[in-house]
């Protein structure tokens, strides 16, 4: 079973004997039909990866993209900037294909990472416009979620918003 190392993290046995074995950033994993790249791209979790598939010029993207609307992330662990790094790490293959852990196979990788991109732009901006503008209302995390994400705020405040919120 193998893992990217999270930051902390010591050795441990899972159970029956077995242990992770921690790889690390492009990390080779071959078959007798397929090669497959560890790309270190954390999602929800400081800790996962995705997988680039070099026959099909495809990249399993684990929680990093999905296949349809954008994730939570735990901002302790990662800082906003390097998302953007690990989806430049994945759109910089130029994916034909995007197989995501959440929601339908993607077609046109390329164009959905943009896309996904220009989202994360737009929410970034609101947050920093809303944090100059808002005056003394804004005092949360909480705050920000219930002005910017009227439609799932309180599924995202039902998520610990103090520590996560949905960009």
């Amino acid at each position: 079973i193998c893992k990217i190392r999270r930051s902390k993290e010591s050795n441990r046995v899972l159970g029956d004997g077995l242990q992770y074995t921690f790889i690390g950033d492009k990390h080779i994993f071959e078959t007798k039909v397929a090669t497959l790249e560890a790309m270190h791209t954390p999602g929800h979790t400081d800790d996962q990866m995705a997988l680039y598939f070099h026959e099909e010029n495809a990249v399993f993207t684990g929680d990093c993209v999905l296949g349809e609307g954008t994730c939570i992330i735990c901002m302790i662990l990662l800082v906003f900037e390097d998302l953007f790094e690990y989806m430049k790490v994945i759109l910089n293959r130029k994916p034909q294909r995007i197989y995501p852990a959440h929601g339908a196979i993607v077609p046109d990788g390329v164009k959905h990472i943009e896309i996904y991109i220009a989202h994360r732009n737009r929410r970034e901006s609101q947050i920093l416009e809303l944090l100059t503008k808002g005056g003394t209302n804004i005092t949360s995390v909480g705050d920000i979620v219930k002005t910017i994400y009227t439609v799932s705020a309180s599924f995202l405040l039902g998520s610990n918003s103090q520590r996560e919120f949905q960009l």
